[in-house]
């Protein structure tokens, strides 16, 4: 058991570790990049999809571009625009060329495979380069270039596939797959302990995307966001003294859900608006009646419209001034008979005793 215990914390220790980073990379790719914006470029993944398709990648990104033109791809810091529209292409690289420089962050990706040659430079330098490269891509070098490398790669693939016949035909090919009971065991213990963090990562994974996307999350239209509902597991002890701290530097937040952002709001504007002014405007909707049903049924705390004012005009006549003056002095004699009674008690025994308890 012992090495067992070791095996499955060897596997399981760099799985959440992966799956650490990749729920920060989430959240990082798909916060503030205005997905759902029509005036952006239609979003088709993100730039660690094309690993997917690794060995074929401009197929991929020409398929991708015959049903979109022009689109994105999501990176950790930003979006990477692909475009196939002749009229984009014109306008990067004719109509308004210099507006599009390579930047420092290109120049530095690429400056030690080119140094400073035409395709990691702008301005002057680039002018240069482009005058010295005009002499070696003209139409009669091009032409001759390539029809020499046409003739040495026919010549080396001819050879190529002649002697890969001629092996063929002098050996033949042997497939020997053979698995040891002590492989399968070990193969069945990483299996087992690979799939329940392999799920979990799945899993979270799926929840952060779809927490953090589509939310306006830096949009200053909206209320701040002050992390997720799933933040309040952490204070679930002293759950009001941690809104009561969040309330008091932001009066109206967001906590961000997996279908929709839940507004908390402590500031009397709001809540007379909600409340008093514009009160048939916020209804308990289906969402709230379907969860609060089992516990409340159809009362006052569960319904809405027409239901909703029957049970309060029911609900009024237990909350008149007369009820509730009668209930409240009454509860008032039964306790402060009870207090009267602990502190004369404690009073014939000359004990002292902390009014505060």
């Amino acid at each position: 058991m012992d090495i067992l215990s070791v095996i499955s914390l060897l596997i399981a220790l760099p799985l959440l570790f992966l799956l650490l980073i990749l729920c920060f990379f989430t959240v990082q790719i798909f916060t503030g990049k205005s997905i759902n914006n029509r005036n952006y470029a239609p979003v088709k993944g993100i730039v660690f999809d094309q690993l997917f398709y690794l060995n074929s990648l401009y197929d991929y990104q020409t398929k991708v571009a015959r049903n979109f033109p022009t689109f994105r791809l999501l990176d950790i810091s930003h979006s990477l625009v692909y475009t196939a529209d002749p009229r984009n292409i014109e306008h990067f690289l004719k109509t308004k060329f210099d507006n599009y420089a390579k930047g420092s962050h290109h120049e530095e990706t690429v400056r030690d495979l080119w140094g400073h040659g035409i395709f990691a430079v702008d301005g002057d330098k680039w002018r240069q380069q482009r005058k010295l490269a005009s002499f070696e891509f003209s139409a009669r070098v091009l032409r001759d270039f390539s029809c020499s490398v046409f003739r040495i790669n026919a010549a080396k693939l001819v050879r190529t596939v002649s002697s890969e016949l001629e092996m063929c035909s002098n050996q033949g090919i042997e497939f020997k797959d053979s698995l040891s009971e002590q492989m399968d065991t070990l193969f069945t213990i990483f299996l087992l302990t690979l799939l329940p963090p392999l799920f979990l990562l799945l899993f979270f994974t799926f929840l952060a995307i779809k927490i953090f996307t589509g939310k306006s999350i830096n949009n200053p239209d909206y209320p701040p966001v002050k992390g997720s509902v799933f933040n309040q597991l952490f204070y679930l002890n002293y759950l009001y003294d941690y809104q009561t701290q969040a309330a008091k530097k932001q009066p109206t937040y967001r906590l961000l859900a997996i279908e929709q952002s839940e507004v908390y709001t402590t500031d009397p504007r709001n809540v007379e608006h909600i409340l008093k002014t514009k009160f048939e405007n916020y209804s308990k909707g289906k969402y709230n009646q379907d969860i609060i049903q089992d516990l409340l049924g159809q009362g006052i705390f569960a319904v809405d419209g027409d239901k909703w004012r029957h049970q309060r005009k029911l609900a009024s006549f237990e909350f008149s001034t007369r009820v509730l003056r009668d209930f409240s002095c009454s509860v008032f004699r039964r306790n402060g008979g009870k207090l009267v009674k602990a502190i004369s008690e404690l009073a014939v025994s000359s004990q002292a005793f902390d009014m505060q308890n």
